[in-house]
């Protein structure tokens, strides 16, 4: 968490508080360069766990702010563990076709709770959102839109493997966006 450290120079270094004012877009653009550096200029949307938090943070906030009226009730709070909606290692009956850089793939991927992760286990998709809707609607915005896509029924993990690739550069395109990337 490099990116908080600027933050707190910065409140430190305003000692008369002057430049309070300037806060929020100061806090944006640490965020947005700690994205830069950590997540696009690696240039890997295959991070896995891997994938710095700030990232997941950022775009959380990002979707917060821009529809405050649909997500009134969502909460920022300290979330530590890096989520594969479609597991790594499936429980049995799963789809298994996946290849590595398909689960590690950002589009399949959020930041959660470390408690919620190891309820969620190995479970499949439509498993997760059937068991722990209500875990689901107090997580990140990600998690809570990974699981509006999962669709019920059969074939859903099948589903799931056509949606996750869309989702994920819907979600990248937002980042970029917000960080001034072509």
């Amino acid at each position: 968490m490099h990116w908080i450290t600027e933050l707190l120079i910065w409140l430190y270094n305003d000692k008369n508080r002057e430049n309070w004012w300037k806060f929020n877009s100061v806090a944006e653009q640490i965020a947005k360069d700690a994205v830069i550096e950590g997540f696009f200029d690696i240039n890997n949307l295959c991070m896995g766990v891997n994938t710095p938090h700030i990232v997941f943070n950022y775009l959380d906030y990002l979707l917060w702010k821009d529809n405050k009226r649909k997500y009134a009730d969502f909460v920022f709070e300290f979330r530590n563990s890096v989520e594969h909606w479609y597991p790594q290692h499936p429980s049995e009956g799963t789809f298994e076709m996946w290849g590595q850089d398909e689960v590690d793939h950002f589009g399949n991927l959020c930041i959660i709770q470390r408690s919620v992760n190891s309820r969620f286990s190995n479970m499949a998709p439509a498993a997760k959102k059937s068991t722990f809707g209500q875990m689901i609607r107090k997580g990140s915005l990600k998690l809570r839109l990974m699981a509006e896509v999962t669709s019920s029924g059969t074939d859903v993990n099948i589903k799931w493997k056509q949606d996750y690739d869309r989702h994920g550069q819907e979600m990248i395109g937002i980042l970029k966006n917000a960080c001034g990337i072509d």
